[in-house]
């Protein structure tokens, strides 16, 4: 990203006292080093943004976090005035120089945390206490007695509680019923899992805004012209309510990501939103009729998208109309997932 938009996803993934981190020392440009040599997001790419910037082109720069700006690392030569954003060489030497702004390099993160006992979700994990490894972790949410989830720690920041994945075919979710749908279903979380509506209400509602991210492997259908394709995107403001609103649906506006050029707005406008939960033994007259072959979801009658039909074949599916109505681009994924993860 540019640094501005670095700094910008530094402090809407991780809060107001999240930033682009400060280095004021050489051990912390050492704990740097280590962070960008064993990510392997970063590639070969060495120049990494940190949150440090010049003012007025002037030799004064600043840590955006507020750190006293006293340690420097520069390379020779460096700060070059004409340019006031400042990256460092992390995968290397560690050392300093200032870029354009609008450059798109890699960054770090510095979140300020607070450990909290019972973490309530993943982000709480993540992001208060520290833990950076993506697995199985116990959540203790208002209202709800403790229970399991996996965490994804390493997608878009991390702090990612998964509520449905599907990697193969080994689990059926097609045919599962209400029940199942209401309490969850798994062949082991890290496999493939539906987490429960009962839990997914829960983490949907006990904060003011949470975000829904969809990640989709899978085939595109070009008229026959089949490519494979890794798409994603996230929604803000989704919730589903309790079994007395039959896990209505509603979700807010798209945020991020590539998925959305394959939707249709006429089919998908808010992710069939303001829809009732159905399964092929409760729900509408036409949710019912769609689940008896695409599993448990939020159905409309022109619904052309199930992420827990049956696997391998046209019910688990994502599809976008042609403008005159008629089928058009067909994603059949081979995996999927479904995460959710509270602003800041």
């Amino acid at each position: 990203m540019t640094w501005s938009d670095a700094e910008d996803y530094c402090r809407r993934s991780g809060g107001p006292n999240s930033h682009l981190t400060s280095i004021s020392s050489a051990f912390f440009t050492s704990d740097i080093n280590g962070v960008a040599a064993n990510n392997p997001a970063i590639g070969a790419l060495d120049q990494v943004w940190i949150g440090a910037k010049g003012l007025n082109l002037d030799s004064s720069f600043i840590w955006v976090d507020g750190t006293p700006f006293i340690y420097t690392n520069w390379l020779p030569g460096q700060p070059q005035l004409s340019s006031s954003c400042v990256s460092t060489l992390a995968r290397s030497s560690g050392r300093w120089r200032t870029e354009p702004c609008e450059t798109q390099n890699y960054f770090i993160c510095k979140y300020t945390m607070q450990p909290v006992p019972t973490p309530t979700d993943c982000y709480d994990w993540h992001f208060s206490n520290g833990n950076s490894t993506s697995g199985i972790y116990q959540i203790s949410p208002p209202g709800s007695s403790p229970f399991n989830v996996y965490c994804d720690m390493f997608t878009d920041g991390g702090g990612w509680t998964v509520i449905q994945r599907r990697i193969d075919g080994t689990l059926l979710f097609f045919n599962q019923t209400w029940s199942a749908y209401k309490n969850g279903f798994n062949n082991g979380l890290a496999n493939n899992q539906w987490l429960g509506n009962d839990r997914i209400h829960i983490l949907s509602t006990k904060d003011v805004s949470v975000s829904l991210r969809i990640d989709i492997q899978g085939h595109i259908d070009y008229f026959q012209t089949y490519e494979n394709v890794t798409v994603s995107d996230v929604w803000n403001n989704f919730q589903i309510g309790d079994e007395n609103a039959n896990y209505t649906l509603q979700v807010g506006a798209l945020v991020s990501g590539n998925l959305s050029q394959y939707q249709s707005a006429n089919d998908f406008q808010h992710f069939n939103g303001n829809m009732p939960f159905s399964t092929q033994d409760r729900g509408t007259t036409s949710g019912m009729s769609m689940a008896g072959s695409d599993g448990g979801w939020w159905y409309q009658d022109t619904t052309k998208t199930s992420l827990n039909g049956k696997f391998g074949s046209v019910f688990f599916f994502w599809v976008r109309f042609h403008a005159d109505g008629s089928d058009g681009v067909w994603i059949f994924p081979y995996t999927s997932q479904m995460m959710l993860r509270r602003s800041g």
